[in-house]
């Protein structure tokens, strides 16, 4: 776990700040890149073109540091507008050590309404959104080393918090209803702030 979780340590505060900041700012320049060079003349449907509703369902594999992480995401685009429902899993990757027992992994669980602005092209599609969440934690603390002779001891807490989540998704389209690529996430909440990628699975419902 980070030092900054739950307030339990907050001389490291900048730090991850920093490293957040290190991590979206390569995000937001591909970001604007892939705006640049999306063929938005396909954006619009042309006036001959029934209007059709479609539903773009996205399953993401990744994590955040020392973190595994798997996100589903519902979206439904309007235009340039996108609203979505997003539920995002973490849980702490644990490296066993020998036959020493280990404390149960961290966990945090998000519910995500979203809003956000997207960019579609012939190419792919670009989004950049944020809205609301709750976020469900299970923050595990060791109290002291493992060890074989001596029993293990561990501090659970458990919270839930209201968040303001970010995401940023780029998709590259390989035929009309599928695409791939990557989500950028992040969460502010009053507990413990995250952020990492996922690779991204896109298929688009009719």
């Amino acid at each position: 776990m980070n030092g900054n979780s739950w307030g339990i340590e907050v001389t490291n505060s900048d730090k991850h700040a920093h490293d957040s900041f290190a991590l979206k700012l390569p995000i937001l320049v591909i970001f604007i890149l892939m705006i640049t060079y999306t063929d938005t003349t396909h954006a619009q449907p042309s006036e001959q073109q029934e209007p059709r509703t479609e539903i773009p369902l996205t399953l993401g594999l990744g994590g955040a540091t020392h973190r595994f992480g798997v996100s589903i995401n519902i979206a439904y685009p309007v235009s340039f507008q996108t609203f979505a429902f997003e539920f995002l899993y973490l849980a702490e990757v644990k490296v066993p050590l020998g036959e020493a027992e280990q404390p149960p992994a961290s966990k945090d669980i998000e519910y995500s309404l979203l809003y956000g602005l997207r960019m579609e092209g012939s190419s792919g599609v670009a989004s950049i959104s944020s809205g609301l969440s709750i976020v469900k934690s299970i923050h595990v603390f060791s109290n002291g080393p493992s060890s074989f002779s001596l029993p293990l001891i561990y501090t659970v807490e458990r919270g839930v918090s209201v968040a303001i989540p970010l995401r940023i998704q780029l998709i590259l389209k390989t035929s009309e209803h599928f695409g791939f690529g990557f989500t950028y996430f992040s969460s502010f909440n009053s507990h413990y702030n995250y952020d990492g990628i996922v690779l991204s699975l896109r298929r688009v419902i009719n």
